[in-house]
């Protein structure tokens, strides 16, 4: 799996308005319903109903919201950045920078979830993505320092 070819031009958004777990989740459905034609109701309840299991603010600034939602086809991602961070409800009570929200098809392969969970966490972990981050001013920066670390990853 290439995380670069699943991440298109409109994956990518700077900044996150709401203030709370609950609405930035409502944010992101809002942002799959614009984006992939998903509906915000279910991914709002999926993505919610997923949190409310244990949150996906994973520390370091990095949170990884996910669910499965039936009939959607592919994997569809999200990449959020938000420089002053939010509170997610992380373990290590950093604030939250960088989103990567997914929902996958519940009638996938597990394994394709899992395998995007551990190229995330590992691009996060083995490149310095978190600190270029900071030269991100709009969509297409963001677009473009997150497949440019994620390729190193992949290619590693």
């Amino acid at each position: 799996m290439l995380l670069k070819d699943i991440l298109t031009d409109k994956a990518f958004q700077i900044g996150i308005s709401a203030s709370n777990k609950e609405g930035i989740v409502q944010e992101i459905a809002t942002f799959f319903e614009k984006a992939y034609g998903l509906d915000n109701k279910t991914v709002f309840t999926a993505l919610w109903n997923r949190e409310q299991k244990g949150s996906t603010g994973l520390g370091k600034a990095l949170a990884i919201p996910h669910a499965r939602i039936p009939n959607i086809g592919s994997m569809k991602l999200a990449v959020f950045y938000v420089a002053d961070g939010k509170d997610f409800e992380s373990y290590d009570k950093i604030p939250t920078q960088l989103f990567f929200a997914a929902i996958i098809d519940s009638e996938g392969q597990p394994q394709e979830q899992l395998e995007m969970l551990k190229i995330i966490v590992e691009t996060c972990e083995n490149t310095d993505l978190m600190a270029s981050l900071k030269e991100a001013h709009t969509a297409s920066d963001l677009k473009d320092i997150v497949i440019r670390r994620i390729t190193e990853t992949q290619n590693g």
